[in-house]
């Protein structure tokens, strides 16, 4: 009976394959496995930012998203604004998603409009300007209704 090994690109692709799909979770099949290459696998998906646990004869890889949101401008504010858009989110959880949206994206373009007060000329304002447009204030909303 001969052995079945895993070597490193399969590993990444499977993997690769199933975040492209959405997927959350990946089952790896150890049948005829070598102990030490199943070690292997484990290492290889954790070093591709996973979670892997080794069962009988499977390894389960789950895939961690680390990046909640789509763009830098939305983790930016969220890491800058972040006790603001909780309290908000939370407090008007029953209002409307469109509505929220509105109050959400006026908040925080007048807060950060007044942090940034003094820095009004050329192409700084122009790029604060237009960063407002790529906020995805969904995202912040779902993030933070969870």
């Amino acid at each position: 009976m001969g052995y079945f090994e895993w070597n490193r690109s399969d590993v990444e692709n499977a993997i690769n394959n199933a975040k492209k799909n959405g997927e959350k979770l990946v089952t790896l099949s150890m049948d005829k496995n070598t102990y030490e290459n199943e070690l292997q696998v484990v290492k290889w998906a954790e070093e591709m930012g996973c979670k892997a646990k080794l069962d009988a004869e499977r390894v389960f890889v789950t895939i961690v998203n680390d990046k909640p949101f789509s763009n830098l401008e939305t983790s930016l504010v969220s890491k800058w604004f972040n006790g603001v858009i909780d309290e908000m989110v939370s407090e008007n959880k029953s209002l409307e998603r469109n509505n929220l949206v509105c109050l959400l994206s006026e908040t925080l373009e007048n807060l950060i409009k007044s942090e940034l007060e003094y820095v009004s000329e050329g192409f700084i304002s122009e790029i604060v300007g237009n960063s407002f447009d790529k906020i995805n204030y969904h995202e912040l909303i779902d993030y933070y209704k969870k």
